[in-house]
């Protein structure tokens, strides 16, 4: 069965057809999304397709991050789900695993150190992912957030900024990030995927 987003892939595929375009690898991708057969666990294309698109650039990304009500909220731990979303007109190829900053009030970067973790299936997790337009990746994020260290070492964060190259998309993030003493937080991180 196809999901909606490769419905709307394969759409997409046949207005390429129908207009007389060159099959090219950007048309063709709507049908691999949508052919159950291609599919990798979280819906984007085998890798060797993926590497012949063009790197997503900010200019062409939004990212959002929703705590889902206090879903990720345990003992002394908070989280939230990372989204990034492809708002330009073209597939594009993005990494898994970009990089990554928490700012503080003053729009300084606190101390992190990211641990990652991959909890569900994914075909080729440290190879980039195809985003096509409209279509968005999410990521779980994990850290401490009370002082279960006695260090009163905790930094507050009122953004969270992803790394696109040189450039940068940010988010608001109200966050909490706790630590030993001297020692960065620990940040667990999952891969970015598309599909359910």
């Amino acid at each position: 069965m196809y999901t909606s987003s490769g419905l709307r892939q394969a759409e997409g595929f046949i207005r390429c057809a129908l207009t007389g375009m060159r099959l090219s690898l950007v048309c063709g991708i709507g049908l691999l999304l949508a052919a159950p057969s291609a599919l990798a666990s979280d819906n984007t294309p085998p890798p060797r397709l993926v590497a012949g698109l063009p790197s997503c650039s900010a200019a062409d990304l939004a990212v959002s991050n929703d705590d889902e009500n206090g879903a990720f909220d345990a003992t002394m731990h908070s989280g939230t789900r990372l989204t990034v979303r492809n708002e330009g007109r073209r597939a594009c190829r993005l990494a898994r695993w970009p990089r990554l900053e928490f700012l503080d009030a003053g729009q300084r970067p606190v101390a992190v150190a990211f641990e990652r973790v991959v909890r569900q299936a994914i075909n080729a997790p440290e190879q980039p992912l195809g985003l096509a337009p409209g279509e968005s990746a999410t990521s779980v994020l994990r850290w401490v957030s009370g002082d279960a260290y006695g260090d009163g070492n905790c930094h507050p964060t009122t953004q969270l900024r992803v790394r696109i190259k040189a450039r940068a998309v940010s988010t608001p993030l109200d966050a909490r990030l706790c630590s030993p003493a001297k020692q960065p937080a620990q940040i667990e991180r999952s891969p970015l995927r598309t599909g359910p």
